[in-house]
């Protein structure tokens, strides 16, 4: 497993030895590296681009590793970069790498055949690298007899001081501040570390001889392993599933980019029968619907309550009190005082109610992943639909639903489902234990020998011809037949050739016979889609049900 974190140096008398930890080619594909969270990405940047493909491998696989860890000891940085999962795969398979000239920048001491070299060894066409470490070394040499005089030996000189003081150590955009002695029996450290502390000595040919130092390890243990660089069939089921595992937890976690990856990198190495291929198109039309949702509305912003206006009634003026009348004069009769009118108190005005609408009822909604082992199985949720399996089923109600597995009709298992509002839901379950065995052909019987007609006369009788076995239509030898292909990307079912069921969409229908047959998609006993298709003797047709 060559990466920096499994590549060290010991001190020994005079000089310094490398050490490559962790062998084997299949760990690096396997393994713990690939189930634990947040390492599977960081081990795939040290894969060849064919490790991502049919997973037949050999040693030029290992030299892409060297060309990254090359690269880094360089300048610091990994050849490639992304963001997100999905770029860093794309720049991988397409050999997209900063070049190393441009990044190291003008006047840095590297020499160009070294450069050329390290560009060499991460060319994603194998073909186009180095053939061995072998091969590597000797470039690796030549370069260091151009940039120096000096012939070095493996280990390094004996004039490097017994320690180097605790301070940091820069070159080639790497550093480290630990101090190395010769005086431990074993100092250990990594190659950002060999790098920059043979760079700030020696310069550029140590560093080389570093490098060689490397492929000299690299090149023992390819030597002692040919012939071993074939995955095992176990270890590529245990990757699928790794994979499988982590994509589905994408998937329900709404990570799209991860679980469109985790997705594709299982799909080469997946069996046919495997629902990989149908998880990696729910993963990508999940992704496509997400980036065409409409973004969230903003929350309503609360309107302040009008201030509503006190209005007081003006006090009732007191009656009047009528003046004491004076004694008149004379005893003539006094006029009658004239009554002054009674103001009234004005009525209060009528205060505007404001009638504000009730806010709308926000829809909680969220999504459901259906997936089983094995796949194509029919399922049923009361009030949300059915299905085959891998299915997602989109916009269903927050709240419990039960859910149904079906195997030709018959109800083999029954769990529940928590739905909650914005999130996904998965359900993936192994009901192979549970499947009706197919039964075995009944053989067919010959039909029974008639008895022999009597003879008028005392000849001898005829024997009777044995009567031919019936065949079925669909076996007769003399039909001409072709292959069809279906796919059905928006109808999940079963695809039915003329009344043969040949599996979930997309399937291929082998050895119909040639002409015109009808293709039905299911789900149970439901029909979804009827249409016909030519099939055309000897050749492999397609067709697309919509």
């Amino acid at each position: 497993d060559l990466k920096p974190s499994n590549i060290m140096l010991s001190s020994i008398e005079g000089g310094l030895r490398l050490k490559l930890l962790d062998f084997g080619l299949s760990k690096s594909l396997g393994g713990e590296a690939l189930t634990g969270t947040g390492q599977t990405v960081g081990t795939c940047k040290y894969m060849a681009p064919e490790q991502f493909g049919d997973g037949t491998i050999d040693p030029r696989a290992d030299v892409y590793a060297m060309g990254v860890v090359f690269y880094e000891m360089l300048s610091g940085k990994r050849p490639f970069e992304a963001t997100d999962p999905q770029a860093q795969l794309n720049l991988q398979l397409a050999g997209k790498a900063t070049p190393l000239a441009k990044l190291l920048g003008p006047g840095h001491p590297a020499p160009p055949e070294l450069i050329s070299l390290v560009e060499r060894c991460l060319a994603a066409d194998r073909n186009k690298r180095p053939q061995d470490a072998g091969e590597v070394a000797r470039q690796l040499d030549h370069a260091l007899d151009l940039s120096s005089k000096r012939r070095a030996a493996v280990i390094l000189p004996s004039g490097i001081p017994d320690s180097i003081p605790s301070s940091t150590v820069t070159g080639s955009g790497l550093r480290t501040n630990e101090p190395l002695s010769q005086t431990r029996s074993s100092t250990r450290t990594e190659v950002g570390m060999m790098a920059g502390m043979a760079t700030a000595i020696m310069g550029i040919g140590a560093l080389i001889i570093v490098l060689l130092l490397l492929v000299i390890g690299f090149g023992w243990y390819s030597m002692s392993k040919q012939g071993e660089v074939a995955q095992p069939t176990e270890i590529r089921s245990d990757q699928v599933a790794a994979f499988r595992k982590e994509g589905l937890q994408a998937l329900t976690a709404k990570d799209y980019d991860k679980a469109v990856t985790m997705f594709q990198v299982a799909v080469e190495k997946a069996p046919e029968d495997s629902d990989i291929k149908d998880l990696l198109r729910l993963a990508i039309e999940a992704r496509d619907r997400a980036a065409q949702a409409p973004p969230p509305a903003p929350a309503p912003v609360a309107e302040p309550e009008p201030e509503v206006a006190m209005v007081e009634p003006e006090p009732e003026p007191e009656p009047s009190k009528p003046e004491p009348s004076r004694p008149s004069p004379s005893p003539s009769p006094s006029p009658k005082p004239t009554p002054k009118p009674v103001t009234q108190a004005p009525k209060p005005k009528p205060v505007a109610t404001v009638t504000r609408p009730a806010p709308a009822p926000v829809v909680k909604t969220g999504t459901i992943f259906v997936a089983s082992a094995p796949k194509g199985l029919s399922f049923s949720i009361p009030g949300v639909g059915d299905g085959v399996t891998p299915s997602s089923l989109n916009d269903v109600p927050a709240g419990t639903f039960m859910v149904t597995f079906y195997d030709g009709g018959r109800a083999i298992h029954t769990t529940s489902v928590e739905v909650k509002a914005g999130e996904g839901a998965l359900i993936d379950v192994d009901l192979s234990g549970k499947l009706t065995p197919e039964p075995a052909p009944e053989p067919v019987a010959a039909a029974p020998t008639p008895a022999p007609a009597p003879a008028p006369a005392p000849a001898p009788e005829p024997q009777p011809e044995p009567a031919p076995v019936a065949q079925p239509a669909t076996m007769a030898a003399n039909v001409a037949r072709g292959d069809l292909e279906v796919s059905s990307p928006n109808v999940f079912g079963e695809v039915w050739a003329s009344g043969v069921r040949c599996g979930p969409a997309p399937v291929v229908c082998k050895g119909l016979p040639a002409g015109s047959v009808t293709i039905e998609i299911r789900s149970g006993k439901k029909v979804l889609r009827t249409t016909q298709a030519n099939v055309v003797a000897d050749t492999r047709s397609r067709i697309t049900v919509r």
